[in-house]
């Protein structure tokens, strides 16, 4: 949780919640003649006091945590002995640096006026050539913020990140980090300043497979750690 609904929780939530269950307890010790009565219903205002502020945000760990061991993280099913890749979409920049950087002998991408552009590394500078067709046999894509599925009202959504073959579009190489929501009190508070999630990168980032050091591409081109 961030430090501002923490502050919530600690300056207006605990007192409510302290002021409400000492009146409740007033009200059920002057009705309730059965003491084991009594002490279910108060069990039960201390749970909801403890669940509103939270429900969402357990039931969101626990589904991200299934999510996430089950099928998120990087993982590489084959290895390329080719040079290059193809980019399909107008992806920045710093991504076609970083391959380049990596190993990859040429980066191939759509021109704006049609064809294909073709980039390398020669010299330490990066060099651009147009071409009529590519030589890629693999291309890098991505399918962001689409939703999986729904657990006791809390939704999860995926960033799929993946290098297929062209010819057969069969995948070779996957990221998947799967995201939930912090729960409606921490969407409410940070909502003046954009969304706040979890996602298996965020949470699980001390395991191999969710860590940010695990480049897909890296475990794709044969790098250390093969992506697992």
């Amino acid at each position: 949780m961030t430090i501002l609904s923490i502050a919530v929780l600690v300056l207006f939530y605990f007192p409510v919640s302290a002021l409400t269950f000492f009146y409740v307890t007033k009200i059920v010790n002057r009705e309730i003649r059965v003491v084991i009565i009594r002490k279910i219903i108060l069990g039960i205002v201390v749970l909801a006091l403890i669940l509103i502020p939270t429900w969402d945000v357990l039931i969101g760990r626990l589904y991200l945590t299934r999510l996430c061991f089950n099928d998120g993280g990087v993982k590489v099913y084959e290895e390329s002995s080719e040079g290059g890749i193809y980019i399909a979409k107008d992806y920045k920049t710093p991504l076609i640096d970083s391959l380049l950087n990596k190993g990859f002998k040429y980066v191939e991408i759509n021109e704006k006026s049609g064809g294909y552009e073709r980039l390398y590394i020669e010299e330490g500078e990066i060099i651009s050539s147009s071409v009529k067709s590519i030589l890629s046999k693999y291309e890098y894509r991505a399918n962001l913020n689409y939703e999986v599925g729904v657990w006791f009202g809390v939704e999860a959504y995926l960033k799929h990140y993946y290098i297929q073959k062209i010819d057969d579009k069969r995948i070779v190489a996957e990221r998947k980090d799967y995201y939930v929501y912090n729960g409606w009190l921490e969407s409410f508070l940070a909502s003046p300043f954009g969304i706040s999630i979890s996602s298996c990168y965020e949470s699980f980032s001390h395991k191999r497979r969710f860590s940010s050091d695990n480049s897909l591409f890296d475990g794709f081109y044969g790098y250390e750690g093969k992506g697992i």
